[in-house]
């Protein structure tokens, strides 16, 4: 019989920060045979190591790690279906490609990929359509972006997941859970420092069921990461 994880570890929104995704698990001294990492989504994009990054989350999940979808990996899933369809994408890239690349910092990620053999984009398409939008414990769902509180959980869509609601953080969400997200850098959330250098996790204080773990490493900020269910908090330098 396989031992429970002694800790819950979430971290989310590392768009391409390698080095600090490797420093904030050093710090959190991560051990994947004993603890149980979610990883919520946005590993690539806007940084300069936005594959590379990705290809840890890869690894990651392999040994134990629970890696969620979030919106960037949902813009990845988009655009290698329209390089496998389109041959020629990359003389005429087409609408998903563009505004990937010109809009939400998918430049460095489509370098990438674009130097892959078409056996290989097949295959990441499918891993990312693939990818799950939430996990659940008894405690606490997490995925990236939050929930529609408005739905029970079954009926939450991909959008719903990945995508958000625009009030969410206002709202309450389920009981007897915590949601666990990212996706908002927390310094855009009331009640937070707005030096975005020492930006930390925002907790709901009002509802107390909700937890933003995005704190705008790629922005300038800290790439965080929240030990359940003691609450620690650990940044990267």
């Amino acid at each position: 019989m396989n031992k429970p994880f002694r800790r819950l570890l979430a971290i989310s929104d590392i768009h391409g920060q390698k080095k600090q995704l490797l420093n904030v698990l050093a710090k959190a001294a991560y051990d994947p045979n004993k603890d149980q990492l979610i990883i919520c989504g946005d590993s690539i994009d806007r940084g300069n190591d936005s594959f590379a990054a990705f290809e840890i989350c890869q690894s990651l999940q392999k040994k134990s790690a629970i890696y969620l979808k979030g919106n960037h990996e949902s813009m990845m899933e988009l655009s290698l279906r329209d390089m496998i369809e389109n041959p020629g994408w990359q003389k005429e890239p087409g609408r998903n490609i563009t505004i990937w690349s010109t809009c939400n910092g998918g430049k460095n990620t489509i370098e990438t990929l674009a130097q892959l053999s078409t056996t290989k984009l097949i295959q990441l398409f499918f891993y990312m359509r693939n990818m799950a939008c939430y996990f659940t414990t008894d405690s606490y769902i997490f995925s990236h972006a939050g929930l529609n509180p408005s739905k029970s959980l079954d009926e939450q869509t991909e959008n719903d997941l990945i995508w958000g609601t625009r009030h969410f953080y206002e709202a309450p969400a389920y009981k007897n859970h915590t949601v666990i997200y990212g996706h908002t850098p927390t310094f855009y959330l009331p009640g937070t420092d707005k030096n975005i250098a020492k930006a930390s996790i925002w907790h709901d204080t009002i509802h107390k069921d909700k937890i933003d773990i995005d704190c705008g490493c790629v922005f300038g900020g800290r790439l965080a990461c929240l030990e359940l269910p003691l609450l620690k908090e650990y940044y990267s330098d």
